[in-house]
């Protein structure tokens, strides 16, 4: 187990796990290839996206997400809706990207790197008393972490890193010429009238035929699908008794303590000042003046390069001093001694003995200890047990009473972890653990019973498959008014969109009013649009499209429900920017530079190693779930 484990890396001076950080990536517009399809030629209709030839299961992605959500406080489809799962998924390709890249590149992270992150990251922990077994282990469960994704993680980040030096060091400065001329591109304004056209003023559309209905049923027929269940059995092995068992005798504990004496022990140690000369007779000079109540403003004064007190065990100390330092009997100022800094006078503070910890007072540590040990095998004798007993043909049932399982039963629940209420119940008592649950489960026949794993939180399981309930789609019959609703608003969409290009061009050198008073359609406005304003009701390609317009010149552009016919009306120029605003402006596009540095970068590795998308999947899992909806 992870904190047996830990424990006996701690006593060999070796730390051997890592610690997880959610890598995410600032690099917008990541170009990916066949985004919106979905997987064919074998690949797992589970896997949400493939790189090259690696692919990620749902599963798999689930649990980054989820864990990344759980800093924000929002659920997986809110981050849907939001927008907020797709910037997740690209920082997973990107992450996964940069890690064949660095491979290529033979870009390697030591481990003393890994080492040294680990203990500066529990240190604080291990000041208020935890052991560095339990420290790590709260890391662990604090961040949602298994032990196989740590590694990974980390080397991730610091990967991340080495790349981001890189791409600050060819990001180069803005002259103030480009920034003013950039500053007038964002600042810039336009307003415009336009003609709206809504879809669904648009009355000319023909009944769809009973062919057209059941062409649309078939291809959107996944909306439709009610998909596969199956009933869940998690039993928990019970392991509390058996502690019970297990008898540790006063003699063991003392010999272990006295063969592990070294951990109990606090060396001697002697506290000492150094102030360094540059020679024999400076040194000689000082130290006839130095006094330990002046000692540091006496040497200071004297132009002495100053080490302050700092207490040293005897193999820690320069073995030059080692011997005065540590066979002085007693405080004060020792005579000069020539090192490789100089001629150093010590001011000896303190003495330090030795000190061992009273066999009494760790005893009780230690007995807990060779409990721990013991109880780890004891478990998985037991686990073992439970495994051998299912492998022989054992029922779920007869298991519970034979072994005192905890049983839990889930029913009705999808390779997603729904229920027929949409519910997660799973997740809702497991958390982090569900999706381990379900992979098991649907690796399983009806009636099978998995290996028992272990949980994050220690405890073992086995997983019992019931009934399954095999996956079976809505008849057309009874989702035939949903299509043909759909099909209205899809036709009504596309006519009104083909109606209004036809007129566009008809009218091409007609003055917008013309088109106005022809329709009967009178203007609106929207004043002072900008470039980049994201809280405009306007999409980003119709900001587009007016600010490549010619003032006075129609366009199309798309608005809520519907398209319009739309001219510039004014186009406002901004005022010169204070220096504030172009060093600002100067420091901004720097960063915004190396980003695109990065992406480009990023690009060409996705240009190598194409990340498809499965955009199905997607929405399957996280999207709507209403029966209807989703096509």
């Amino acid at each position: 187990m992870a904190m047996r484990a830990l424990r006996d890396g701690a006593k060999g001076g070796i730390l051997k796990f890592f610690l997880l950080g959610i890598l995410c990536l600032a690099g917008g517009g990541l170009v990916f290839t066949d985004v919106g399809g979905f997987f064919r030629g074998g690949v797992s209709s589970n896997d949400v996206v493939k790189i090259g030839r690696e692919s990620v299961s749902i599963n798999s992605f689930d649990r980054v997400l989820r864990r990344t959500l759980a800093q924000v406080g929002i659920t997986p489809e809110q981050a849907y809706n939001l927008g907020y799962l797709d910037q997740i998924l690209s920082s997973e390709i990107s992450r996964r990207s940069l890690m064949r890249a660095a491979g290529e590149s033979n870009i390697l992270v030591a481990e003393d790197y890994v080492i040294e992150k680990i203990k500066n990251i529990i240190a604080p922990a291990l000041t208020s008393g935890l052991s560095t077994e339990q420290a790590l282990g709260n890391l662990l469960r604090s961040q949602g972490i298994s032990e196989s994704e740590l590694k990974t993680t980390i080397l991730s980040e610091r990967t991340l890193s080495i790349f981001g030096d890189a791409m600050e060091a060819g990001a180069l400065y803005t002259p103030t010429k480009l920034a003013k001329t950039l500053y007038a591109y964002d600042n810039e304004t336009r307003d415009i009238r336009y003609l709206a056209f809504l879809h669904k003023d648009f009355k000319e559309i023909e009944e769809p035929t009973e062919e057209q209905l059941l062409q649309l049923y078939e291809a959107t027929k996944e909306s439709y699908a009610s998909p596969e269940r199956r009933d869940i059995v998690v039993g928990a092995i019970n392991t509390q008794n058996l502690e019970k068992t297990i008898t540790i005798e006063e003699s063991e504990i003392k010999d272990i303590y006295e063969n592990d004496i070294s951990l109990y022990t606090t060396p001697a140690s002697r506290t000492v000042t150094q102030a360094i000369f540059k020679s024999e007779e400076e040194a000689q000079n000082a130290f006839e003046k130095l006094k330990p109540s002046n000692f540091n403003e006496t040497a200071k004064n004297l132009k002495a390069d100053i080490i302050p007190a700092k207490a040293f065990g005897e193999n820690e100390i320069l073995d030059e001093l080692k011997t005065p330092v540590f066979t002085s009997e007693k405080t004060g100022v020792l005579e000069p001694v020539k090192t490789p800094l100089g001629w150093t006078v010590v001011n000896l503070s303190m003495i330090t003995q030795e000190t061992v910890k009273p066999f009494d007072s760790v005893k009780k540590e230690i007995r807990e200890d060779i409990i721990q040990d013991q109880l780890i095998d004891e478990i998985y004798k037991l686990v073992d047990e439970v495994d051998e007993f299912f492998i022989t043909g054992g029922s779920i049932e007869d298991a519970k009473e034979q072994f005192d399982l905890e049983i839990k039963t889930f029913s009705g629940i999808t390779r997603f972890g729904r229920d027929e209420q949409q519910k997660t119940p799973l997740m809702a008592i497991y958390e982090r653990d569900a999706q381990n649950i379900l992979e098991s489960v649907y690796e399983l026949d009806e009636g099978a019973t998995s290996p028992a794993f272990e949980l994050n939180d220690g405890k073992f399981v086995v997983v019992n498959n019931g009934a399954i309930t095999a996956k079976t789609y809505t008849p057309f019959t009874e989702v035939k008014d949903a299509i043909k609703a759909k099909w209205i608003k899809d036709q009504r969409q596309l006519s009104n969109r083909k109606m209004l290009i036809e007129l566009q061009k008809e009218k091409a050198f007609s003055p917008i009013d013309e088109i106005a008073t022809e329709k009967s359609k009178s203007f609106k406005t929207i004043k002072a649009v900008k470039r980049n304003d994201e809280e405009s009701p306007l999409s980003p390609s119709a900001r587009n499209a007016i600010f490549n317009a010619k003032k006075g010149e129609h366009f199309i552009i798309d608005i809520k429900e519907g398209i319009a016919l739309a001219e510039v009306t004014n186009i406002t120029k901004p005022n010169e920017p204070n220096n504030k605003a172009i060093e600002e402006l100067q420091t901004q596009t720097q960063q915004e530079m190396q980003n695109e540095l990065l992406s480009l970068y990023m690009q060409k590795q996705l240009e190598k190693h194409p990340a498809k998308v499965n955009t199905r999947l997607l929405q399957q899992v996280y999207g709507a779930k209403e029966q209807g909806e989703g096509f």
